[in-house]
């Protein structure tokens, strides 16, 4: 067989492989008056031109936070320039964006409260052991109070996050990046972002505002890709999830 057959019959598996997975989108969508973390830029969609108005295409201008929707925190974002682990979300390899995900069901955990390590430890005993290169992510079900100004009060406040516990069973498993529902991984309030700071000071990616996360599969691949912001902090996604049909 040549190379060029090679390839091509690689190429058919992988399209065969995929379609034996169902894509749920986990993304909330874009739109002015979603939900912000307070003090960061509001979203704005503007028409700049358009063909209602003669213009020969339409087209819109953004303007919005790094930090907006459903987006991902890369180092940089807590970790000053010089220090291990710093990257900005253009320097994190593509392969901490994607990868066989965890889906721990946190929707039992009370607001303002921690996950304990028995959650990630429970969720080992059904499914396995998390492998080093596994994404962890964690559904409180507060994707469910996503809502625009101003009903979006329930999901700006309260939310609960990981306790110091389970984030040192994490690193342990060496897992590559978290994903939560919520506007942060640390607790609603919580003083001095430690969450934030660990994971991130680990090399540990971290993703938010999921949505959809009634996945029927406690296993399933999921794809985070951040924009090619050059010296970013952060930056909204598509996130995907691959659910086996």
């Amino acid at each position: 067989m040549t190379m060029a057959n090679k390839n091509r019959k690689r190429i058919d598996d992988f399209v065969s492989i995929c379609s034996s997975f169902d894509i749920v989108d986990l993304s909330h969508p874009l739109e002015e008056q979603m939900p912000i973390w307070p003090g960061l830029s509001k979203y704005y969609h503007t028409l700049w031109f358009s063909i209602h108005y003669g213009d020969a295409a339409t087209a819109y201008q953004l303007v919005m936070s790094e930090h907006t929707g459903t987006h991902v925190d890369a180092p940089g974002h807590y970790v000053p320039s010089g220090y291990p682990n710093h990257k900005w979300v253009d320097q994190v390899d593509l392969e901490n964006w994607m990868g066989r995900a965890a889906l721990i069901d946190c929707r039992d955990i009370k607001p303002r409260s921690e996950v304990p390590a028995r959650k990630v430890i429970d969720w080992e005993r059904s499914n396995g052991k998390l492998r080093t290169g596994d994404i962890a992510v964690f559904n409180f079900g507060w994707y469910e109070k996503w809502a625009t100004r101003p009903d979006d009060t329930e999901f700006l406040k309260n939310w609960p996050g990981l306790g110091p516990e389970c984030i040192e069973i994490l690193i342990d498993r060496g897992i590559k990046a978290v994903g939560v529902d919520t506007l942060s991984p640390d607790i609603y309030a919580s003083e001095g972002d430690p969450v934030h700071h660990t994971l991130l000071g680990e090399g540990i990616m971290i993703i938010e505002n999921l949505a959809n996360l009634r996945l029927p599969s406690p296993l399933f691949y999921l794809i985070s890709l951040p924009l090619k912001i050059r010296g970013g902090s952060g930056s909204p996604v598509r996130a995907l999830a691959l659910v086996p049909k």
